[in-house]
């Protein structure tokens, strides 16, 4: 029997060559998965990097935040005792110190009831009367609100409200009040004085916190102004 290498060969070549492609195929598809593996493996290293990274910057930020809180608390505390000093020495000097320049120093919190007051006691005191007329009546109760004397006109605590109720010998300052015959709502301009002298924008920029009484007779040690009311009467404004 005669055998036909032609064939033999080529059916040889045929079978190896499959095997090899085979081969070949598998290696592309393993050198391909490793690729897609790694690539995996570098985004997860990198995303991990990006989270330590945004960890490490929210902690700084975190840090920096608290640093500057912890300054800016000191700060205030620095400030504060400043502000309490510089008050105290306002107050041993009443013959210079102005109601202009100490109404800064007013609780802040007690801000919109003092306007509600203060405006109340315009209208009722001078509620006809011109801005300056208004105006001083409610410096006055400045200078009283922070008076350090104490008793004779308020507890010093910068409260409006506190001087218009004021009664620690059973004398009145303000019966009106106690009586109730005060607005609810006071009028525009008495709101619009008593901003006035709460900002410190007055039109009477002298006025000492000394000033301390206002009436129809003159009190206290010395007179400090008069004014004409529109009854034609004299409102005097007086030293302590």
């Amino acid at each position: 029997m005669r055998v036909d290498w032609k064939k033999t060969i080529q059916a040889y070549i045929l079978f190896w060559g499959g095997i090899l492609l085979a081969v070949v195929f598998c290696i592309s598809m393993v050198v391909a998965i490793a690729r897609q593996l790694a690539n995996e493996q570098d985004a997860q290293n990198n995303r991990t990097k990006h989270y330590q990274s945004m960890h490490s910057l929210e902690a700084v930020a975190a840090k920096f935040k608290k640093n500057q809180e912890q300054e800016a608390q000191e700060l205030e505390k620095e400030q504060l005792v400043e502000k309490a000093t510089k008050f105290v020495e306002l107050l041993t000097t009443p013959e210079t110190t102005t109601v202009a320049e100490i109404v800064a120093y007013l609780p802040s919190e007690l801000y919109k009831e003092n306007l509600l007051w203060m405006a109340r006691a315009i209208d009722v005191e001078a509620g006809s009367c011109s801005d300056e007329m208004q105006q001083l009546v409610g410096m006055v109760q400045v200078a009283r609100a922070i008076h350090p004397g104490g008793k004779d006109f308020s507890d010093g605590s910068g409260s409006i409200k506190t001087v218009l109720f004021w009664n620690e010998y059973g004398i009145l300052q303000y019966p009106w009040a106690h009586s109730g015959h005060y607005p609810e709502q006071p009028s525009e301009s008495a709101i619009r004085n008593a901003q006035a002298v709460l900002n410190g924008d007055v039109i009477d920029t002298q006025m000492t916190i000394n000033v301390l009484y206002q009436g129809l007779t003159p009190l206290g040690s010395g007179i400090y102004k008069e004014l004409i009311g529109v009854d034609g009467s004299t409102e005097y404004f007086c030293y302590e």
